[in-house]
């Protein structure tokens, strides 16, 4: 998995909100960071060094049209080849990586099942960069994630909201995401919604392929998990409920 260079301003706000990021630090999978495009062997010729303006020119013409975040400034800082050595240089010393497949993971788990009661509790960081869309139970990855979690910690949310066919086995309704959040004692300090590209998004439903970035603070230890339900039936039903009990 990599990190683009159009969403590194989105990156650039998460990292920079008060009390985020503190030791332990759990991050699912291993992620590059991608910050200029892929060139060719020799099939440019000298043209090969005039693609990197190419492409920030169209990146500039993709913000001033919406189709890119507007913040175009790369900090010197993202320069370095993965998510590990950017929260290393940050000052994070006690850092896992989760994954069940990769072999640089330092932590071998799948999330389908209940983590072991000896990781409840052990993170003040925890960050799924598009992890939760891969893994069939998602009640129980997220579950998971809630629970690694310190009362205090911040868990960083990043996944599909719309479109995105066959990418992984889930798109979400940010609905179900909000609501397990808020059910389970965690307050969400930042919510944003991006285009693959980094384009901004007000209307998550309009726009095509979408991604949700949520930021969430944990107030409470978990007890017991409650499961959200969709408000809309709720919404609709409660009106001829309440009109029999009359």
């Amino acid at each position: 998995m990599a990190i683009s260079r159009r969403h590194i301003p989105y990156y650039k706000e998460v990292l920079s909100l008060p009390g985020f990021l503190r030791d332990p630090v759990l991050v699912l999978g291993v992620h590059k960071i991608s910050t200029s495009p892929r060139l060719g062997k020799s099939a440019y010729g000298p043209l090969r060094h005039a693609r990197p303006l190419w492409k920030n020119l169209c990146h500039r013409v993709d913000a001033v049209r919406g189709a890119a975040h507007p913040d175009l400034v790369i900090p010197a800082e993202y320069e370095v080849p993965d998510l590990e050595t950017l929260l290393r240089n940050r000052g994070i010393r006690d850092l896992e990586t989760l994954d069940l497949f990769d072999r640089r993971a330092t932590l071998k788990f799948d999330l389908n099942s209940q983590v072991s009661e000896q990781l409840h509790d052990r993170f003040k960081t925890l960050i799924d960069i598009g992890c939760i869309e891969h893994v069939f139970d998602t009640k129980q990855c997220i579950e998971n994630c809630m629970r690694m979690l310190a009362t205090g910690g911040h868990y960083f949310l990043h996944t599909c909201v719309n479109g995105y066919y066959a990418h992984g086995l889930h798109v979400f309704n940010p609905e179900a995401l909000l609501a397990a959040l808020e059910l389970n004692g965690f307050e969400v300090v930042l919510e944003r919604y991006s285009t693959r590209s980094g384009g901004p998004v007000t209307e998550p439903k309009k726009s095509g392929d979408v991604l949700i970035w949520l930021v969430a603070r944990k107030t409470r230890r978990v007890g017991h998990f409650h499961i959200p339900q969709q408000g809309m039936w709720q919404t609709r039903y409660e009106p001829a409920a309440n009109q029999k009990t009359r």
